[in-house]
């Protein structure tokens, strides 16, 4: 379990050179796509992706008994704010579509839509990696947000453990209803099983291991054109890193900077 850990800061700092290389090839790429999404995020007056989701307060629990996994697991412990949501449909669309869940880790339960001091951000979407970004439409089961396993795509230097990934699995799986997708979330939060698994592994390990639980409680009556997320919101210290999440860093600026402002609530 512990061999997460087994990765010395000797490690990280060799491959430094060649981490910035490959971050400021992605920084690149992202000021030539920026102007894109920023045109795509006016002209729907919306996120260019996941532009409408529902928006849940949460609770995340260490499952750890100790070591390095229980201190990530402790870090990010305590309330969290939690948005489901489809990527790339403006509407009810239950078919090729990839689903996303981005949770904000919070120090006390709030409905402030502004990211506050110590929020950490890390968002899933079922697409295990962005080399089958193109096939998530087909792999995803678009009609259930518990019926699929959402990764974070990119990895992420943690402390105490170092480079890793992220995944969320659900604990528990409903049996199909004709129920809308938005439908079956609101009633299981409600009544079901509505916690996933928070689990994580090395880079370049197989094996997940689960080091909390994720139980969504309630819905958060939230703005949710300020409401704006970010890998790049690292106050726990979680940090972004790689070719990928620097081509977001540009993307997320400018589809934010062509949002409207407008008050609109939690299934807007």
């Amino acid at each position: 379990m512990h061999k997460l850990a087994d990765h010395p800061r000797e490690t990280l700092l060799r491959a430094e050179p060649k981490e910035n290389l490959r971050e400021a090839a992605g920084d690149l790429l992202g000021r030539l796509i920026a102007p894109v999404v920023g045109a795509i995020s006016r002209a729907r007056r919306a996120r260019t992706f996941h532009p409408r989701g529902q928006t849940f307060h949460a609770r995340l629990e260490n499952l750890a008994a100790d070591g390095p996994l229980s201190s990530l697991g402790a870090l990010l412990s305590g309330p969290v704010l939690a948005r489901f949501s489809g990527a790339l449909w403006n509407g009810d669309v239950e078919h090729l579509e990839v689903l996303g869940i981005a949770l904000r880790f919070r120090r006390e339960e709030s409905a402030d839509p502004t990211t506050l001091e110590g929020d950490q951000d890390l968002l899933f979407a079922t697409i295990v990696s962005p080399f089958t970004l193109p096939i998530a439409p087909l792999t995803t089961d678009s009609s259930d947000f518990m019926a699929n396993h959402y990764w974070a795509v990119s990895p992420f230097d943690a402390p105490s453990v170092g480079r890793v990934k992220f995944r969320l699995s659900p604990r528990y799986r409903p049996a199909p209803t004709s129920m809308s997708r938005e439908a079956k979330l609101a009633t299981f939060v409600l009544t079901g099983d509505r916690s996933w698994n928070l689990e994580v592994r090395h880079t370049f390990a197989t094996s997940w291991t689960a080091v909390a639980r994720l139980t969504v409680d309630s819905v958060a009556d939230i703005d949710q054109e300020t409401l704006r997320f970010s890998p790049f919101h690292e106050g726990r210290g979680i940090v972004p890193r790689g070719l990928v999440h620097a081509i977001r860093r540009r993307a997320y600026q400018a589809s934010q900077a062509a949002r409207p402002i407008a008050r609109t609530i939690a299934f807007a």
